[in-house]
């Protein structure tokens, strides 16, 4: 037998057709392309100090804590693994995992690093004159950012440095978070706008300028402030945030909406903070912009902090997107802080997160207790978070002076929070809420039901009209019994589902062979591959002609009971009928068990986790015998259930009986057989 060779990564065959007419279409050499002209140790330098070893290279890894180094990167292979948290892939997972990115704009930021530009798409007039309108604004933002920054840097810039210095803001950081400084002037920005060929109707469509009355030219919205530039999720300016420098009895304006920017979808730090969201497997949600600076100063680099609004359903999905463990509403003490993290609850419960609930002691901002008390600090301020339901509920309890009408008040405004959860916490929760109320269980239970179904008549229901106000005016009003979500099928801490857009493989066979459908539910459902399953995975990546030929003249496919393993086999003989080696992403694409996803990427990314030459063969005649042994268990209990159903019947046929024993005792026998071989290996 060979024992494998090195690795030739090759395009797979077709387009890659991520199902959306207003996504890119990248083919399979697009991706090949910009795959080998990245380096990937290169890009995973920029997040994790590596040390060659060999072939490879070793450093800590991004996802997970660990002090000493399992975490391998592969420049040959344009792979990855962490031999201890499992996780493993390509470029592009990397940067969907660590960043949080969507494949199309993974992909987009690898092209950028590598200079290929993208495939030029087709456009209708509409959509190339709104994308050409969309560019034109995110270039006057950007240029807005430039001359801001430039103007803290200079001269004018003196009273607003002092401003920062006293905050504990030193002018190197300022530059690196981009702040900026509209000076006391009526057109600073607008002289450099037109310098730059930035026609007036643009800067005012971006928000950037305001038309004077009578509409005789414009001048700049934002004087005399301190700048905070908003950016989107790849990272381009969309919008500022102002913060007065003088005695405006507006503190803070933002700007107004805009085609690139809404408010209700923006989060500020969301783009800076999304690696270390991913490390922390957390984030805070503070109210300001200090707030989101300060923390990062102290080395807490996972805050956010919404764009002058309460927290709305597009941004919470937006962190529902980075899949924390953990999202702390880390709000000032008072009352409307309080109250604002109330109203995020159902929020969070619809995305699947389980949120927390801390405040500042003392009355004072993130900011401040982050100068005060460094990153240890916030650390440990942090492990004193209690779960946003639990303060819900203490909340709305009555005193123990109420009467019996409040009680009532009380378990109407919960009826539609806990008709958010899942049956278990539910359950738990209906009974502490009836302890507390002195009520029977099923009085609360029958109220949870009530706002069960009303939230489902209000889905049914149509849409409001425009009388009725705007729809992110209703998003943002405190929740009410009848307007409680129906629950979605995410449980607290585990996330949204997963994105839509497809990677790598569109159209293949994928219906498991089997019938039973246990195994053709989710991943959750399917539970894990057996060890000779993942071991054929193993062994096909390793020696892939040997082992291509054994499963078609075995016909393996018809042993195997995980319908991830037969997909990632089928793609493996696939790659070996067109005489190539599939790229990691192919293999891993909607594999969603993680030991089947860190075998993958184990035996791609390192040689260490291949089988020893000389066990090869034994180890490949084992694999075969386990899985047969497998197949004839699961074949023998069905056909053993067969036999029992039919004698119960009590009007089976006799020969239906014998053949079924004929095969019970033909299976045994088998059965026997292939323990022996196995014995002697």
């Amino acid at each position: 037998m060979r024992t494998g060779g090195r690795f030739r990564f090759r395009p797979c065959a077709g387009p890659l057709d991520l199902g959306d007419s207003a996504m890119p279409m990248f083919s399979p050499t697009f991706i090949q392309d910009i795959q080998q002209r990245s380096s990937i140790v290169e890009l995973v330098r920029s997040h994790v100090q590596l040390h060659k070893k060999g072939a490879t290279w070793k450093g800590l890894c991004p996802f997970h804590q660990e002090k000493t180094p399992s975490f391998v990167v592969n420049e040959a292979r344009k792979s990855y693994h962490c031999f201890g948290c499992g996780k493993g892939g390509d470029a592009i997972s990397f940067l969907r995992e660590l960043e949080g990115l969507s494949f199309v704009e993974a992909v987009t930021e690898l092209a950028q690093r590598a200079g290929v530009p993208l495939p030029k798409q087709e456009m209708s007039a509409q959509d190339a004159a709104r994308a050409s309108r969309r560019d034109k604004l995110h270039r006057a933002n950007s240029i807005a950012a430039r001359h801001f920054n430039k103007m803290l840097n200079s001269e004018d810039g003196a009273f607003a440095r002092s401003y920062l210095a006293e905050r504990g803001f030193d002018l190197e950081f300022a530059n690196k978070a981009k702040l900026g400084l509209d000076p006391d002037s009526w057109d600073s920005l607008f002289g450099a706008l037109r310098a730059a060929g930035i026609d007036p109707a643009i800067g005012e469509e971006a928000g950037l300028l305001v038309p004077k009355k009578g509409g005789r030219g414009h001048y700049d919205r934002f004087r005399n402030r301190l700048m905070f530039p908003i950016t989107e999720r790849g990272g381009r300016i969309v919008a500022f945030g102002g913060r007065t420098l003088g005695d405006d009895n507006a503190k803070y304006i933002n700007s107004p909406e805009s085609p690139i920017y809404n408010k209700s979808r923006a989060l500020y730090g969301l783009h800076e903070a999304r690696s270390a969201i991913h490390r922390a497997d957390k984030v805070l949600v503070v109210e300001g912009y200090f707030d989101v600076l300060g923390l990062a100063r102290a080395g807490v680099g996972f805050a956010v902090a919404p764009c002058g609004t309460a927290l709305t359903e597009q941004q919470v999905r937006a962190l529902a997107g980075h899949s924390p463990r953990d999202v702390i509403m880390l709000f000032d003490a008072d009352t409307a802080g309080r109250k604002a993290a109330m109203r995020a609850l159902p929020l969070c419960l619809e995305q699947g997160l389980w949120p927390s609930y801390l405040a500042v002691p003392d009355g004072k901002d993130p900011d401040d207790f982050a100068r005060e008390h460094g990153a240890a600090g916030v650390e440990g301020l942090l492990q004193q978070a209690r779960p946003l339901l639990d303060v819900f509920i203490e909340d709305s309890l009555p005193g123990p002076t109420d009467g019996a009408q409040a009680a009532d008040e009380s378990l109407m405004k919960l009826g539609p929070i806990l008709a958010l959860l899942k049956p278990v916490q539910q359950a738990r929760s209906i009974r502490e809420v009836a302890r507390a109320l002195a009520v029977d269980v099923q009085i609360v239970e029958t109220i949870v039901r009530r706002a069960k179904t009303r939230a489902r008549a209000e889905r049914r229901s149509p849409a409001p009209s425009p009388r009725s106000g705007s729809r992110q005016a209703q998003a943002n009003r405190p929740p009410s019994p009848s307007q409680a979500p129906q629950p979605t099928e995410n449980r607290p801490g585990q996330g949204p589902p997963p994105p839509e857009d497809s990677d790598y493989f569109v159209g293949e066979e994928s219906t498991p062979t089997n019938s039973d459908p246990q195994q053709l539910g989710g991943p959750e459902l399917l539970g894990e591959p057996s060890p000779p399953q993942r071991q054929l995975v193993r062994l096909m990546i390793q020696d892939p002609a040997e082992l291509s030929q054994l499963v078609e003249q075995l016909s393996v496919l018809e042993w195997l009971a995980h319908p991830e393993v037969e997909r990632t086999v089928r793609r493996l003989l696939k790659a070996q009928r067109e005489a190539r080696l599939p790229q990691i992403g192919e293999l891993t694409e909607g594999i969603g068990n993680p030991a089947l996803r860190g075998d993958i990427s184990a035996v791609l990314t390192s040689d260490d986790s291949w089988f020893p030459a000389e066990s090869l063969e034994t180890a490949t005649r084992e694999c075969m015998v386990r899985l047969r042994l497998e197949w004839m268990l699961r074949k023998r209990a069905r056909l053993a259930r067969d036999l029992g159903a039919q004698e119960r019947s009590g009007s089976a046929d006799p020969g239906v009986l014998l053949e079924i024993a004929r095969q019970l005792n033909d299976l045994d026998r088998d059965v026997e057989r292939a323990r022996s071989h196995l014995s002697s290996l």
